[in-house]
């Protein structure tokens, strides 16, 4: 689903991806980790078209991301949760749910409704809340709000972006097993984590990444398996 090859970013005078190699395939829950500063941010925010490449390749569906507006590629199925959930503090819930499926033309009222419905069985609390204004929900609220506004976009990848940011331990779960359930219903998602071993439990294959490279990659299992050598890599 995405490629990434020898991939530089720079943001200013700065570079901060040095010569990224990255694989999501169909089907996965791939998690990006990595202390504050790695790079993890703009990794993502280069995925969904948001920053330009100074070298180096990015293929979403065998085509280059950088042929299309940040606005199409969501279009075309790569969606990005951004950090900070990004909600209109303003509307409603359904009103910030309904911004989401509005992005795709071919959405019909019926099959929004449908939409509708699915998340509010998905996060029952988003239904008790539905009429009321995005910011006076809860932090934990707020990051389910934001994920279901991505999947009311019909995803063919699920981007986030530091969902447990600032969540208590509980609600951190609760997104992470419905994440895992989301790959098991077939979707494809990226995660991206400082919270390194809550995200590795959950994910399929992980990429850890220091000083803008990757330093280690493999089977979430694997890299498990031998936490003294992860947290050497992590620091």
């Amino acid at each position: 689903m995405i490629q990434v090859r020898n991939l530089h970013v720079e943001i200013g005078r700065s570079r901060i991806l040095k010569g990224i190699d990255l694989d999501v395939r169909s089907g996965q829950l791939v998690a990006l980790v990595g202390a504050n500063g790695a790079g993890k941010t703009t990794l993502i925010r280069a995925l969904s078209g948001l920053l330009s490449a100074r070298a180096g390749t990015i293929l979403f569906c065998g085509a280059p991301v950088d042929a299309k507006a940040p606005h199409l590629l969501a279009r075309a199925g790569l969606v990005h949760v951004p950090q900070g959930r990004r909600i209109i503090a303003d509307l409603t819930v359904e009103e910030n749910l309904l911004i989401g499926s509005n992005q795709i033309p071919h959405v019909s009222a019926s099959s929004r409704k449908g939409l509708l419905d699915g998340e509010y069985r998905r996060f029952p609390a988003l239904w008790e809340r539905r009429r009321v204004i995005a910011g006076a929900l809860s932090g934990g609220e707020q990051q389910m709000l934001a994920i279901s506004r991505g999947l009311m976009m019909l995803p063919k990848v699920l981007m986030l972006d530091e969902p447990s940011l600032g969540l208590a331990p509980r609600v951190v779960e609760t997104i992470l097993r419905m994440l895992r359930s989301l790959v098991e219903d077939g979707l494809t998602v990226l995660l991206v984590e400082q919270a390194a071993y809550s995200a590795l439990r959950v994910a399929d294959h992980a990429y850890v990444l220091r000083g803008g490279r990757v330093i280690l990659a493999g089977p979430s299992a694997v890299l498990l398996a031998d936490p003294a050598l992860l947290q050497s890599y992590l620091g």
